[in-house]
């Protein structure tokens, strides 16, 4: 993993590594945490849109946005199986957990119920009413891709995951 670290480089101020997809296969989660910090410290933003054993390893490397949905942020609360969030209200007291541990942003996609951003400025709703879901695949990616570009353009926090929750929901 080497030659990732050494691929990565420098990062300018501002500049922003996204990172999104599954650990590789035969790849232990210490490594993602690595990975991670590597770019951190190498000045970048870090943003992660993980599962699975990736999960735990992006939330010990503090990124400053972290993607999940529904189901991960259960899984972050209580362990696989044990939490269920029966309201907007508790998934809001485990986006701040996970800020008190250190991450800069918690995005929570709903699926039908739009997202959820828990940021420094407090936590906004975004809803996009869509008549028949088509497919949620790629629809998270497109919420942090949008997010992303948004916030970088110097949009208010509420304001970029409106907009790119709207545009996630085109698929």
């Amino acid at each position: 993993h080497l030659g990732i670290l050494a691929a990565l480089g420098d990062f300018a101020a501002g500049d922003w590594l996204s990172v999104s997809g599954s650990l590789p296969p035969g790849y232990e989660p210490e490594w993602f945490t690595e990975i991670l910090l590597h770019a951190k410290n190498k000045g970048a933003q870090v943003a992660v849109d993980t599962s699975g054993k990736g999960l735990p390893a992006a939330v010990d490397a503090k990124p400053h946005l972290l993607k999940v949905n529904r189901a991960e942020i259960e899984e972050l609360a209580g362990g696989e199986g044990e939490k269920t969030f029966g309201s907007l209200r508790e998934i809001q007291t485990a986006c701040g957990e996970l800020k008190k541990k250190g991450i800069g942003r918690v995005l929570v996609t709903l699926g039908k119920d739009g997202a959820l951003l828990c940021g420094d400025g407090g936590a906004y709703q975004a809803e996009c009413p869509v008549e028949k879901i088509r497919s949620a695949v790629g629809a998270g990616d497109a919420v942090m891709a949008g997010f992303l570009i948004k916030t970088n353009m110097g949009e208010s926090e509420a304001k970029a995951e409106a907009e790119a929750e709207a545009e996630a929901l085109k698929f």
